[in-house]
């Protein structure tokens, strides 16, 4: 139903401000500083992994569940906007209470590096999702969502790949490895899997298609 996304989106957008609140004033720890939390990392990202994961049951359990999957792209939504509030880079909060519910504790470059571990799990839980469901547009809709609101860091370099094996092992159509992104790195292993699979679907064939007009990522081998 459209009206219960709705509503749970109404939550997530006003609750957590008036939970952070409750807890700073108990002096409780994870209320202090208006959600921070050890690490840099902003205590939002637990609610944004929560919801991923709710919305990935409901599409199994309906399939092209496209009301579950708008709610999705609106909590990515909700979560890049406090994301840049938190950093100072918003000059009003995106939604209500964004002011009390955005908070980060370290500098500007580990926050932004936590951010980007933090996309690179949510991306690559929702690509296991869409393997798993090679049949479902409307997931394969939303990781091409996801993976254009995603900071679309380099994965090398000593870094790890968005399905979390070390970034050598995913170089793509011949380009430096330090190059690789995390756009590459999907769109490499979703033609990998058409290619040992010998797959033969519209909607994963929509979705490389998409990316390469989207990303100009070229198919290779």
């Amino acid at each position: 139903s459209s009206t219960l996304w709705s509503h749970r989106l109404w939550i997530l957008r006003t609750f957590p401000a008036h939970y952070v609140t409750h807890m700073h004033d108990r002096g409780a720890e994870g209320g202090r500083g208006g959600g921070r939390r050890r690490g840099g990392r902003w205590w939002g990202w637990g609610v944004v992994a929560a919801e991923m994961d709710i919305v990935m049951q409901a599409g199994e359990r309906h399939a092209r569940n496209y009301y579950a999957w708008n709610y999705a792209r609106d909590v990515v939504r909700w979560a890049r906007a406090a994301a840049e509030a938190g950093r100072g880079h918003a000059e009003e909060p995106a939604g209500e209470g964004m002011r009390g519910m955005v908070g980060w504790e370290s500098d500007m470059e580990e926050e932004e590096e936590a951010e980007e571990e933090e996309w690179k799990d949510r991306v690559a839980k929702v690509h296991r999702w869409c393997l798993a469901h090679p049949r479902d547009i409307s997931g394969w809709s939303f990781l091409l969502f996801l993976l254009d609101h995603t900071p679309s860091s380099r994965t090398s370099q000593g870094g790890r790949t968005a399905n979390g094996e070390e970034a050598e092992v995913a170089a793509v159509g011949g380009k430096r490895k330090q190059e690789i992104t995390i756009r590459d790195d999907i769109f490499a292993r979703t033609q990998g899997f058409v290619r040992k699979y010998a797959w033969r679907g519209e909607s994963i064939e929509w979705f490389l298609k998409s990316s390469n007009e989207h990303f100009h990522i070229e198919p290779h081998g």
